[in-house]
């Protein structure tokens, strides 16, 4: 078997950690093809399956030819927050699926399943830039959209994809199935960040693409085959100019045959064009005054068609400012046309609705006059509205905008106005300001994401109550800086540069995990974390101190009530969910112009306000106890305000902004480290976790160290830097203190790596331990038995640790870590994060030396690797499971990897 090259490709702009380290520019482009350096080494296989993804295999061949390779991968779990910018979100009418950007990936979200959750993602869904919006694709001749849909970048890239209600297998390249396939990809406009993108299909069967550049839109007709599987080059591109004014959103409909497009402008005016059958060009026919007097920006637009849309009637909403005017558009086919405006919601005598009627001609083989009336102004929202949705079935219209709550309006035929009949959201919240808001394909869920990409879903009944829904779907919308698991592998801690941590756990009853808790929201980026024990995490931000956080009784009874905890005793820490240490605090909360969580310790079960805060008196601001306590995942309200963990401990102590943490494997020491470019600022602390007290400092860098982890047996403690050297301390077992940790052995000059080293990781026996670096290469030490048994050698010689492998991987290698047990009692399971965003599956045999590698797309990130965590979960039942949970980290998303044996 022959070895593929690999194709040159883009390499991602410097990550977040990359800056905050100061390490050494990345390099443009990969390497031709990965080298291994060992004994007996296997064959590299890098396969260039696709633009979106690179698919690497390392085999070994027996003697009689065979390839080996033994095991499979599978995601559970992908965590994520959507784009914070409009046109991000879409709910497809003829699949159900819900797909939304973040940042350079698209996810699917299915709505079959008893819980909304992400099963598939796109990675790299453009080769450069961020995805800028998109949404589906509509089609003349059906009442809604198609299951196409177009995405833009910031890059100025664009590309259209179809979706499939099943996975489908002869869509992807390596022969996994999937929802979604690119059936085109245009080239590169303009450097310039394409605002919006949207199409049509008409009944030509051809494409009308429009794209939203900055202060112009362009049009392009694009050829379509009868199965929607190719799409051709452009028959036209039009560029449509405004003269003064911006556009600044525009939207697609079709009526009598033909597309529409209202484009609202910078100056409070909506210009209407129309694109006839059979015709290339785009015409503009009148133009809607929105603003009136007040010239503001056109901030949202929604069309609606009727039930007979092909021909007959057409509505427009629009907003702007705490404004929305609805217009109707009715057409017909004779000479005659009657159109009987409707009545404003404020008609009365004193305050009479004026309407203008205009009109234009479609032709279309077939004079089709058009009548425009404005319908409805409508008042009921103060501040920007920036989404507007329309009800599949009836004449009801969702708004949502910047005063944090949805209003739904309905029409009364019997009145014949339009009503404010509910508004929901979180009316006192911080967030609930939604960029974009839709309804379900039947009509009954409303869906909106707000500014810092959280969903909220709420249930319209049949008696048109509105109920706030349960929507699993969460996740950071920054880049993820630092993953965790709790000691007992109960549930994983994340950190990320939008200011939060937050744990994910799974469900008891399905085979899911969702965010169970959000315990810190803070005013700097958070770059680590570490979990002393499962009440107990320390986290570190862009500021000088680590601050302990300790978990709160009604975190511990939700984790027993809705995840797989058991409450029974454990040999870790007594009772698994309930211990002694969490009891006393019911819960947090945080104040205005402040970082630090307050405990509250006692409450009042009523529905008062009568509940008692400890050190704060925020009592009567405070949810009762009861609402603390969940029956099924908590929604994104509930997260950010009723989950915070008290603050019990700040620890001083460095110079710089902090960096990296780690804690022992029996909770009892705590090292940490911060950004530093001398070796007194690279010195590494150890903190007592009972007193909190220092009580040893080391030093062995010169410069940042990166990355900590303690052996398994806590013996050693190992450090990385971005001096290019690891060191490894130890503490002798008959060492009186836990934190008599000495220096061991430094990594040699010129023996080391020779770029900034990135993370290491131990083995489960504590003798081997790997370092991965930016000069792409991952290398794997051995502690020689002598020093293992503690043998007096005086032989000056003797080399202590030993490098026994290299692997020398595409691109720069971002993390690693090791499997918590060996394979069949032998193989040792190392899982590399690369920049590029691949991951790759290692099993090393120290005495053979062979090595095997499996990817699947699963397992691929649109970014580089930050973190990899295997679970080391101490539990008997859990160490006898045939499989491995590995999580990974890379931009905003989070994914869990079920690993077979």
């Amino acid at each position: 078997m022959g070895t593929a090259q690999l194709a040159a490709a883009n390499s991602p702009r410097p990550s977040r950690r990359e800056k905050l380290a100061a390490g050494a520019n990345s390099p443009r482009a990969f390497s031709p093809r990965g080298q291994l350096a060992a004994a007996n080494s296997p064959r590299l296989i890098i396969l260039h399956t696709s633009h979106q993804f690179i698919y690497c295999f390392l085999m070994t061949t027996e003697p009689n030819g065979v390839v080996v390779d033994h095991h499979q991968q599978q995601l559970l779990f992908a965590s994520t927050a959507c784009a914070c910018r409009p046109n991000t979100m879409e709910w497809c009418k003829t699949t159900s699926f819900i797909v939304f950007a973040s940042q350079r990936t698209i996810c699917i979200v299915s709505d079959q399943l008893p819980y909304h959750r992400i099963i598939e993602t796109v990675e790299r869904a453009h080769l450069a830039g961020e995805l800028s919006g998109g949404g589906t694709i509509g089609n003349c001749n059906k009442s809604e959209v198609s299951s196409l849909f177009c995405t833009a970048a910031s890059s100025g890239e664009l590309a259209i994809w179809k979706m499939f209600k099943t996975p489908t297998t002869t869509i992807a390249d390596d022969g996994s199935s999937r929802h979604v396939m690119c059936i085109k990809r245009i080239n590169k406009k303009a450097s310039i960040e394409l605002s919006k993108m949207a199409a049509y299909t008409r009944d030509t069967d051809d494409v009308l693409l429009a794209i939203l550049q900055f202060d112009h839109i362009d049009v392009q007709f694009l050829n379509l085959d009868d199965n929607d599987d190719q799409i051709g080059a452009a028959a036209a591109v039009l560029s449509l100019k405004f003269g003064s004014a911006i556009p600044s959103t525009f939207e697609l409909s079709h009526i009598c045959g033909a597309v529409v497009m209202a484009v609202g402008l910078s100056n409070g005016m909506i210009d209407i064009f129309v694109s006839e059958t059979n015709s290339y060009s785009v015409q503009k026919k009148l133009s809607l005054d929105l603003c009136g007097s007040n010239k503001s920006w056109t901030r949202a637009l929604a069309f609606n068609v009727g039930e007979d849309g092909h021909c007959h009637n057409l509505s427009l909403a629009a907003a702007t400012d705490g404004l929305i005017k609805i217009w109707q558009f009715v057409g017909g086919g004779g000479d005659q046309l009657t159109v009987t405006p409707l009545a404003n919601d404020d008609d009365d005598d004193d305050h009479q609705l004026k309407m203008n009627q205009q009109t234009f001609c479609i032709e279309n083989g077939v004079a089709h006059p058009i009548s425009v009336t404005l319908e409805s102004v409508l008042h009921a929202q103060t501040g920007p509205i920036y989404a507007l949705a329309w009800h599949p079935n009836r004449l009801e219209l969702l708004s949502s905008g910047a005063n944090q709550t949805v209003v739904r309006w309905s029409y009364s035929v019997s009145d014949s106005i339009w009503l404010p009949v509910s508004r929901f959201g979180d009316i006192v919240g911080d967030e609930v300001n939604c960029y974009d808001i839709t309804y379900s394909p039947c009509g009954r869920y409303a869906l909106c994401h707000s500014f810092l990409g959280g969903f909220h879903f709420w249930e319209i009944d049949s008696k048109d109550v509105v109920l706030p829904k349960c929507f699993p779907i969460s996740g950071h919308f920054a880049e993820v800086t630092d993953l965790c698991w709790s000691p007992d592998g109960s549930f994983l801690l994340s950190c990320s540069a939008d200011m939060t941590t937050r744990i994910f756990a799974k469900h008891k009853q399905l085979d899911f995990f969702f965010e169970i808790a959000r315990p810190q929201t803070h005013g700097h980026p958070i770059n680590c974390l570490t979990s002393v024990d499962r009440n107990l995490f320390v986290s570190g931000g862009e500021e000088k101190i680590f601050r302990v956080f300790q978990a709160t009784s009604s975190f511990a009874q939700n984790l027993a009530n809705l995840s797989d905890c058991s409450t029974k005793t454990d040999p870790m820490s007594g009772d698994a969910c309930l211990s002694s240490r969490c009891l006393p605090i019911a819960a947090a909360f945080q104040t205005e112009l402040t970082l630090t969580n307050t405990a509250v310790t006692e409450f009042d079960d009523g529905e008062g306000g009568n509940d008692k805060a400890g050190q704060g008196g925020q009592g009567d601001a405070f949810a009762p106890a009861k609402s603390l306590l969940f029956t099924e995942p908590p929604r994104e309200d509930q997260l950010s305000k009723l989950t915070l963990f008290p603050e019990e401990h700040k620890l001083y102590g460095h110079g710089f902004e902090v960096f990296s943490c780690a804690s022992s494997r029996n909770g009892r020491v705590l090292a940490t480290c911060c950004k530093a470019s001398h070796s007194e600022h690279a010195a590494i602390l150890l903190w007592d976790t009972r007193t909190w007290k220092l009580m040893n400092t080391l030093k062995a860098h010169q410069l940042t160290v990166t990355r900590l982890s303690f052996s398994y047996d806590d013996q050693f403690l190992l450090s990385v830097s971005r001096d290019r050297n690891w060191a490894l301390f130890r503490r002798p077992t008959d060492a009186p203190s836990p934190f008599a940790y000495t220096s061991f052995q430094v990594s040699a000059k010129g023996q080391g790596h020779s770029r900034i080293i990135w993370d290491c990781a131990w083995a489960s026996d504590a003798h081997l331990f790997a370092t991965c670096s930016r000069d792409k290469a991952l290398k794997v030490w051995r502690i020689c038995a002598a020093v293992e048994h503690q043998q007096q050698q005086h032989d000056e010689e003797l080399e202590e640790v030993k490098q026994i492998a290299t692997f020398v991987g595409p691109a720069p290698q971002t993390a690693v870590d090791l499997a918590p047990r060996k394979i069949q009692e032998r193989f040792y399971l190392i899982a590399v994060g690369f920049e590029n965003g691949a991951i790759v599956l290692l099993e090393f045999d120290p005495i053979s030396k062979v090595l095997q590698m499996r990817l699947q797309s699963s397992h691929f990130h649109s970014g580089s690797i930050s973190r990899l965590r295997f679970c080391s979960a101490v539990d008997t039942k859990k160490e006898k499971s045939d499989h491995f949970l590995l999580a990974s980290a890379s931009c905003c998303i989070v994914k869990i990897h079920r690993i077979e044996q």
